[in-house]
């Protein structure tokens, strides 16, 4: 499925602004996101959100029965341009054109996840897969445009992090997933 989104400035003057895609799934749904280090990734409120980064692939940590629920927000500067999540024997992939960081505002990152996730109560809460485009300022009538391509697959693989990451890996080039 191939999202789209166009948006023209109607004002009389210049504004600035970007277009983002904002998709919530499941809190307990696992997410990747390709990033080169940890300085590419920021947390709000800060130590939030624990995760691991490692072979270029970023995981939040989600809580498990019997820890504390858990809210915020992590911002990344992706190494390419996708993340996926699984859930419930799909694989969710997201694919988007990569930007260089000083295209995106600097409040921002190209990646946000915002996790709201509390063990005691399942069914509540959420993840939100957020990908940002460029800032930019717009004349008057000029139009920026972003899309996203989405792919959904089947996984009966093991529900972890090696499983996971080795599916990816696995479908990079036949999905045109960049490292």
């Amino acid at each position: 499925l191939e999202l789209k989104a166009d948006a023209t400035n109607r004002r009389d003057t210049d504004v600035a602004w970007d277009l983002w895609f904002n998709t919530r799934v499941r809190p307990d749904t696992m997410v990747y996101v390709p990033v080169a280090s940890k300085e590419d990734v920021r947390i709000e409120p800060a130590a939030a959100l624990p995760y691991m980064l490692a072979e270029g692939i970023l995981s939040l940590d989600l809580p498990q029965r019997g820890q504390p629920a858990r809210k915020g927000k992590l911002f990344a500067q992706p190494s390419a341009g996708w993340m996926a999540g699984f859930h419930s024997g799909q694989a969710f992939i997201v694919q988007f054109a990569h930007q260089p960081r000083a295209a995106i505002h600097p409040e921002q990152g190209q990646v946000e996840l915002y996790l709201d996730a509390d063990p005691a109560s399942p069914g509540k809460g959420l993840l939100e897969m957020e990908v940002h485009a460029p800032y930019r300022r717009l004349a008057p009538n000029a139009v920026m445009s972003a899309s996203e391509l989405w792919t959904i697959l089947p996984y009966d693989g093991p529900t972890t992090r090696e499983g996971h990451v080795a599916f990816l890996r696995k479908q990079a080039a036949l999905l045109k997933l960049e490292r």
